[in-house]
């Protein structure tokens, strides 16, 4: 019984193929065979082309190009008469196979659909194809080459609008480093020109708080590109440090030779193209605040004896005394605080800065500046006087960062 029961499955299936066969070969038209498809043999072994000939170029998918090739193919029915992936379809489900030799019989007949779209536009070497009326000769490897690069140009300038950028393979090299000690004559600036980087590489990497404190035999380590020197922090990882200065990981881990993506707190990592901040830069260089007035130098800044009591006292600032009426000027640029007077301080006024910085400019004659004024380092502000508790005409000019007094010659230029 279960031997007629297959043999009627078999003769089913059978005759459902032969119906499904039937019903695409009735389907499919036969190729024209006008005068306009003719050549001659004489032709094909000359080589000759047609004046129509014009060689055909594949349009190279954005992803990928396999899934629109077999798109295409099965749009088409195939590029051979009598041929299409349905029909091989409905031959397939005849077959009496074990399922991983069906797979593999299916994998091959899904690369074959590939290659037709490839064997009619004469991209596959060897191969013949029509152009309009000529047959046209097979493709070469170097043709193929040539249209593939022309094709990526093309996206790419749809894409970036631009042709792509060479890479930059020294972004991923890893850092060495050189030494040098400071000569006679030497300055920073010089030093960073002559090994071809910038004046904050060298700063951050030394650890350079003043570049006014450097002295003639101080060794510099020499890094073999533009970067900073970052010490790892409790909660950094190697993703928040390359998003903190735009870089990529994989450039933080090539520069620095790393074996392992876990980093430890006080770890030492050199970050390659990263730049200081123009602040923190100026201020190591002492050019971040100028002298505000000229004349001559009274008082410094620390403990001192109060010129009125005698009594040991703590000076914020520094004393430049001149003759009343000189010009004192905005020592860096900044937005106007404080414009007013005060008993001890006279008329003063307090200029806000980036970096958490203040200004201080005390016991002047005059004030022409007003409160909320956006000032340039250098403009005029007032004139110096003598108001307030002072001894003579002088300014009395503090420096405050985040709100704490600090010695102004460690800033001044």
């Amino acid at each position: 019984m279960e031997t007629i029961i297959r043999e009627q499955h078999i003769k089913r299936r059978r005759s459902q193929g032969r119906r499904t066969q039937g019903q695409h070969r009735s389907a499919v038209r036969e190729p024209r065979h006008g005068a306009d498809r003719r050549v001659t043999a004489e032709q094909i072994l000359a080589g000759r082309r047609g004046p129509s000939y014009q060689p055909q170029r594949l349009a190279i998918p954005r992803v990928l190009a396999i899934p629109r090739v077999l798109h295409a193919a099965a749009v088409r029915g195939g590029s051979l008469p009598g041929f299409s992936l349905r029909r091989v379809g409905a031959g397939i489900r005849t077959l009496d196979m074990p399922p991983t030799q069906l797979a593999m019989l299916v994998s091959v007949l899904l690369f074959l659909a590939a290659l037709l779209p490839l064997q009619e536009t004469g991209l596959m070497p060897g191969t013949w194809v029509f152009s309009g009326t000529n047959l046209a000769p097979p493709a070469s490897l170097e043709v193929v080459d040539d249209l593939l690069m022309t094709q990526v140009k093309s996206l790419s300038e749809q894409v970036h609008g631009q042709l792509p950028m060479e890479l930059d393979l020294t972004r991923f090299e890893e850092i060495t480093f050189t030494e040098y000690t400071m000569q006679r004559g030497d300055t920073l600036s010089g030093i960073a020109q002559s090994f071809g980087l910038r004046m904050d590489t060298l700063v951050s990497y030394n650890q350079i708080n003043d570049v006014r404190r450097m002295q003639i035999g101080h060794t510099l380590q020499i890094p073999s590109r533009d970067g900073l020197r970052h010490s790892v922090s409790r909660g950094e990882s190697l993703e928040s440090i390359a998003d903190r200065y735009s870089i990529s990981v994989t450039e933080l881990i090539d520069a620095n030779s790393l074996r392992s993506e876990t980093l430890s707190v006080g770890q030492e990592l050199f970050v390659p193209d990263a730049r200081m901040n123009d602040t923190d830069l100026r201020m190591v260089l002492g050019e971040l605040f100028t002298y505000p007035t000229v004349g001559r130098f009274t008082s410094g800044f620390g403990y001192r004896r109060d010129p009125f009591t005698g009594v040991r006292r703590f000076h914020n600032g520094i004393d430049i005394a001149n003759a009343p009426g000189t010009r004192i000027n905005a020592s860096r640029g900044g937005r106007v605080a404080v414009a007013g007077s005060h008993p001890t301080y006279g008329n003063y006024v307090i200029i806000s800065h980036d970096g958490g910085f203040q200004t201080l400019y005390a016991h002047l004659n005059t004030i022409t500046a007003r409160r909320g004024q956006y000032v340039s380092q250098g403009q005029r502000i007032g004139t110096m006087g003598s108001t307030g508790r002072s001894t003579g005409p002088h300014l009395h000019f503090s420096v405050f960062h985040n709100g704490n007094p600090v010695d102004p010659l460690r800033y001044l230029h």
